[in-house]
């Protein structure tokens, strides 16, 4: 039996926000959006594998429309996943662990959104390397990575990567191995989110609406940092000039600084999620199009 789809409780709202409506329909659409993931990504299930589609004689354009299946999936369970432990961490008020896992969501859109919009440029044009090209970046869209994956369980293949980071270099990987730079993906996120949410752009980042979204991960990214995040979350001013406060926990206040100023994370969270929403949905409905095989 599934688990049930945790919610911000009317509790909650009320306290965190404070009568400020942004942050009130802030969470609200978050709720929204954890439901609309809990709901669509919740079914497990086994397709056949290259070799299986290979020896049924399945086309190219099959082998695609297959992975493409494959990837909607595995990508929306993995954001249903942050977003509902992005709502645990919130109704504890364990901050450090909102902001990693908002700054996780925001990476996994941008991968959503990246994929779809590269698949979507490819399958323009139905050739043969098109197709192949297509394939190509739906293997790597959930196999690319920056560790050498490939050499897992080959204790000679292993000892030289580990002599590489023992001398300070990565190992190297071939370019169909490594994963594509986050902010890569998140750059294009930055693009279309500034296209569609103009008025969350603005109250989000308080910058021009291109770049809110790279504004708003570079502060969650500087939180989930063991310097600045630490002081910003636990430190403030104590009651006399000159001394402060060290505090042993997070807590409310801190959950509402996350909705609010300088920059606001959790206003931008519920629209980046819809985004990377209507993405897999696009995916959905290229690999169920029969005129697409």
């Amino acid at each position: 039996m599934d688990a049930p789809i945790p919610l911000l409780t009317p509790r909650f709202i009320a306290t965190v926000s404070a009568g400020d409506r942004h942050i009130e329909n802030a969470a609200i659409r978050l709720n929204e959006e954890v439901a609309a993931y809990g709901t669509s990504f919740s079914a497990a299930g086994e397709v056949p594998g290259c070799t299986i589609l290979t020896q049924q004689g399945a086309s190219l354009g099959e082998h695609v429309l297959s992975h493409t299946a494959v990837a909607q999936s595995l990508l929306g369970v993995r954001m249903k996943e942050h977003l509902s432990d992005l709502v645990n961490a919130l109704l504890l008020h364990r901050v450090f662990n909102a902001a990693l896992v908002s700054r996780a969501i925001i990476e996994t859109a941008a991968a959503i959104v990246y994929l779809q919009r590269k698949l979507e440029a490819l399958m323009s044009d139905r050739s043969q390397d098109h197709l192949r090209a297509a394939l190509d970046e739906l293997h790597g869209s959930v196999a690319r990575g920056r560790y050498p994956w490939d050499a897992w369980g080959n204790a000679a293949a292993m000892a030289e990567h580990v002599e590489a980071w023992r001398e300070g270099n990565d190992p190297e990987l071939s370019s169909d191995r490594r994963a594509i730079n986050v902010l890569t993906m998140i750059r294009k996120l930055d693009q279309e989110f500034a296209e569609r949410f103009a008025d969350v752009a603005g109250r989000s980042s308080q910058v021009d609406y291109p770049g809110a979204v790279r504004a708003t991960y570079a502060l969650l990214s500087d939180i989930c940092h063991p310097a600045a995040g630490t002081g910003i979350l636990l430190l403030e001013q104590g009651q006399c000039d000159g001394w402060i406060r060290v505090n042993d926990t997070t807590r409310d206040t801190t959950t509402r600084w996350l909705f609010s100023g300088p920059i606001g994370p959790l206003l931008l969270v519920p629209p980046v999620a819809r985004l990377a929403y209507e993405a897999l949905e696009r995916l959905g409905k290229a690999a169920l199009d029969p005129s697409q095989q």
